[in-house]
């Protein structure tokens, strides 16, 4: 396996360009909500499973701000500024779906840094806590 590759070539040979689109299979198959953005909060990205339970298509998610989702605006702002710091942010939230539903969720923003250790993009994976909450 070389240092750009994920893939032992010797297993699974393919092409760099098969390499991203597997990689991008995995994250669709994933059942949890992900999302990527850039620390510019321009979101790039998100699964099937994040359109499935808020109910935004890309182009719909791309047209309000990261922070407009969340019923605390403030405390996502704060929490991407930790990310940008190369932190892990984590806790409980509650977003707004589409049809103006809140969710309550367990969010974990992560860092995705470059090669010289600069936070870029990053990650966002959440866990419905709907039914959580029902039975508390």
């Amino acid at each position: 396996m070389n240092k750009t590759s994920f893939i032992d070539k010797n297993v699974f040979p393919c092409e760099a360009h098969d390499e991203l689109d597997l990689l991008r299979t995995i994250v669709e198959k994933i059942p949890a909500p992900i999302s990527i953005s850039s620390t510019k909060t321009y979101h790039m990205y998100h699964n099937q499973a994040f359109s499935d339970l808020f109910g935004y298509n890309i182009d719909e998610f791309r047209k309000k701000s990261l922070e407009s989702l969340f019923t605390a605006p403030d405390e996502i702002k704060k929490a991407i500024v930790d990310v940008i710091d190369g932190r892990v942010w984590k806790d409980e939230v509650s977003i707004i779906t589409e049809t103006g539903r809140i969710v309550p969720v367990m969010v974990q923003l992560s860092p995705i840094m470059d090669n010289n250790g600069r936070s870029v993009f990053f990650s966002m994976m959440l866990t419905d806590l709907s039914e959580q909450k029902k039975l508390e």
